[in-house]
């Protein structure tokens, strides 16, 4: 299985606070593999405003494997921050586009069996299990806003920018995760029962 940075950014008319997927749409995608908590490559984009629109940027991510989960050991593992909304939106806006329909069986063994790693809820409990400041916006210098601010860079037509706030978000994806993983493999270490307990 091979790790991938995950993380798509959306937009919607009407948001007030979380988009809906039935008045907005997904305008673009990033991913970068992943070695050891460390990215490789480059970061990968699929952007809405270049041909093809968000059909092309839905299809993209059906051909990478998104949603598929280990058949052969070479699956696409998404590693991200709030991926449950990430892949609803996706699967919906598939729908709503005509891309891909999943049934509700696949649905469910996508948030079932899909293979994925989200620090969502580790940052929460790093935040003193307080939801309000638990975004990775607040752990990071590199990302110095939430996804709001791509609502109004996307209703001035600024890509550039747009882009910008891509990377400088991936930029504080690694930043974070790379800091917890050895943390986190030092706590199971303390609290796992040693193999004489067992």
């Amino acid at each position: 299985m091979t790790e991938y940075y995950f993380d798509i950014e959306t937009w919607d008319p009407n948001a007030t606070g979380r988009p809906d997927p039935k008045e907005g749409q997904v305008i673009a995608v990033a991913y970068q593999a992943i070695s050891f908590g460390r990215p490789t490559g480059s970061l990968e984009t699929r952007k809405a405003w270049e041909r093809g629109g968000e059909k092309i940027v839905l299809k993209h991510v059906l051909d990478l494997g998104v949603f598929d989960w280990d058949t052969d050991g070479f699956a696409f593992v998404p590693v991200g921050t709030n991926l449950d909304f990430d892949l609803a939106f996706l699967i919906e806006r598939m729908a709503l586009t005509g891309v891909r329909r999943f049934d509700a069986v696949e649905v469910l063994d996508i948030f079932r069996e899909k293979p994925r790693i989200d620090i969502k809820t580790t940052l929460l409990l790093m935040n003193d299990g307080r939801f309000r400041g638990s975004g990775l916006d607040s752990f990071t210098k590199f990302k110095k806003s939430g996804g709001e601010v791509v609502l109004k860079l996307w209703e001035k037509k600024d890509y550039r920018a747009i882009e910008k706030y891509i990377r400088s978000d991936a930029a504080g994806f690694f930043d974070v995760y790379r800091k917890i993983l050895p943390a986190l493999s030092d706590l199971g270490r303390k609290v796992r029962p040693s193999a004489k307990a067992r």
